[in-house]
């Protein structure tokens, strides 16, 4: 049985200031395989590239040995362990422009220690505001998850693919090291085949659970035409993506409600919710 405990953060804020510039894009549309010159893109960030906008700038040598910073254990006095992007919340209120500056606010918004079926674990829930012009136009909260490093792989139980598959790609290497690249992002799991292995037991690289979620974002999007942005998205990684097999995506649409798949070899890996206003 599950055991889990919780308590409020009264965290202090973080500012950041970020922007996505128009040569950001065409790297962002090069690792998605997107057409820069689009005329869409070339105006209005898609949404979920904010996630570019905003890119750690520790020091190598502040790094842990993971490729994180760990400023989150630092702050709240979580030992060095595994840690996992689980999934998230998003509310768009406003398109963001090309170039345009971003400010973030930034807090931790609640911390859960909990006893699962591979042992002890630390649920961080992160809360962002994001601003530009002077108008909120992103309300996210991330859940980040601290788990020991494990002896031995014990993936959770594979669920079946679900929807009407829309689109297989290719999750190759380069992509994910692309888009590691454009993300900042040095977390070597992504990269780093031997210690992915050997360290974190992972049978193979793994597919950044933000990719995913960008992909399956760019495909709703495909769906209910490009200037249809939703007003809610949230995400939850349920089965580790390895590079080396296809990702294919499936989607299922309701009226104003979409619920998207990524799967893998069968079974399911990141489960989504697009919302739109009624009439769009």
């Amino acid at each position: 049985m599950n055991k889990e405990c919780s308590e409020s953060q009264d965290s202090k804020a973080i500012n950041s200031i970020g922007r996505v510039s128009s040569s950001q894009v065409e790297l962002i549309c090069a690792a998605l395989d997107r057409d820069p010159s689009h005329e869409h893109v070339s105006r209005v960030l898609p949404p979920l590239w904010h996630w570019c906008a905003f890119p750690p700038k520790d020091r190598t040598d502040q790094l842990g040995f993971d490729g994180h910073p760990h400023e989150a254990e630092r702050a709240h006095t979580v030992s060095p362990k595994r840690r996992m992007w689980a999934g998230g919340k998003l509310k768009f209120f406003q398109a963001i422009g090309v170039g345009d500056k971003i400010s973030r606010v930034s807090r931790v918004k609640d911390r859960r220690e909990k006893v699962g079926r591979t042992g002890p674990m630390t649920l961080l829930t992160l809360e962002h505001e994001l601003r530009s012009q002077d108008r909120l136009v992103i309300h996210e909260t991330q859940d980040i998850i601290y788990l020991d490093f494990p002896k031995t792989f014990r993936p959770p139980e594979r669920q079946k693919v679900l929807g009407n598959i829309v689109n297989t790609i290719t999750m190759s290497e380069t992509r994910v090291f692309r888009y590691s690249a454009v993300t900042y992002n040095a977390h070597r799991i992504h990269y780093d085949m031997t210690y992915a292995r050997d360290v974190e037991k992972y049978p193979a690289l793994v597919v950044q659970g933000p990719l995913q979620a960008t992909l399956l974002m760019q495909e709703a999007i495909k769906f209910k035409g490009l200037d249809s942005m939703p007003v809610h998205f949230e995400f939850r990684s349920v089965f580790p993506m390895f590079v080396g097999s296809n990702c294919d995506i499936s989607l299922e649409c309701d009226g104003t409600v979409m619920k998207l798949w990524t799967s893998q070899d069968g079974h399911q890996c990141m489960q989504a919710t697009a919302l739109w206003e009624p009439g769009k």
